[in-house]
């Protein structure tokens, strides 16, 4: 008789067991039932930014069969720019989203932000306050399709991803070149920094020889040099290259860059 009492325990616990799972899972399934939000961003998303987000949680319908352990993966997967995200529901039924953007880092060309992973969205993702105290590489030709050498398309929100040997030297380029040059990068090996007085001098280093101030120096010696020759009244641009340690090259390059 004990031996049938425990059986019937036993097999009341192991139900109880499997209805609590139900329940909870039930519970997990079909948390969109609750009809408030709570949101709390962290970074540098833009309002519009903020909006998509919103709307993304709020008007999921996709979300509806999904177990609430899945929707921070859903949120990655649609939101390349979240760099951080918690997901939990209060005892009320509210849940709350708390989201991170990802850090932006420069400016690209004229539509595109990277960022601190080495991704690059539209501007349109992140405060134009925080933009306007970054600095500005042009990658030529990054517009491109099919001849792009620096990224491949990956969705409607993340334009691709840069190399990391370009991303390590953009990022390490000293604030003081901006304000003295336009930079622009065609490879690893070919970074060019156009002086803004003399439009048509031209330094060009690699990604391990970028300029310091003893390079800088030197390349303003060449140019006053060229200058002073009336070198610049030509068509032709003039190139400092300083890819080859101390030795400093100078040449005609027609056409510009």
């Amino acid at each position: 008789m004990k031996l049938f009492i425990r059986g019937i325990y036993i097999a009341s616990f192991l139900a109880g067991g499997a209805v609590s799972l139900w329940t909870a899972k039930q519970f997990s399934t079909h948390f969109f039932a609750a009809q408030t939000f709570q949101f709390q961003f962290a970074g540098s998303f833009s309002e519009q930014q903020k909006i998509r987000i919103r709307d993304f949680f709020i008007h999921g319908e996709s979300f509806l069969k999904k177990p609430l352990s899945d929707l921070a993966q859903l949120a990655k997967d649609q939101f390349s720019s979240i760099d951080s995200l918690s997901i939990f529901q209060k005892p009320s039924g509210t849940l709350v989203v708390r989201a991170g953007s990802a850090k932006p880092v420069l400016l690209v060309n004229e539509n595109l932000v990277l960022t601190d992973n080495r991704s690059l969205f539209e501007r349109s993702v992140f405060d134009s306050t925080v933009l306007s105290a970054l600095n500005q590489v042009d990658f030529l030709h990054i517009e491109g399709k099919k001849e792009n050498q620096f990224f491949e398309i990956e969705s409607s929100e993340l334009m691709g991803m840069i190399p990391t040997s370009l991303f390590e030297t953009g990022k390490n380029i000293p604030s003081f070149l901006f304000d003295q040059f336009y930079i622009s990068c065609q490879n690893d090996v070919r970074w060019w920094l156009q002086d803004k007085q003399q439009k048509k001098f031209f330094i060009l280093f690699s990604g391990g020889t970028i300029p310091n101030a003893h390079t800088l120096v030197a390349c303003s010696k060449i140019k006053g040099t060229l200058e002073s020759r009336n070198r610049f009244a030509r068509r032709s641009a003039w190139v400092a290259d300083v890819r080859f340690g101390d030795q400093i090259i100078a040449f005609r390059k027609p056409g510009g860059r």
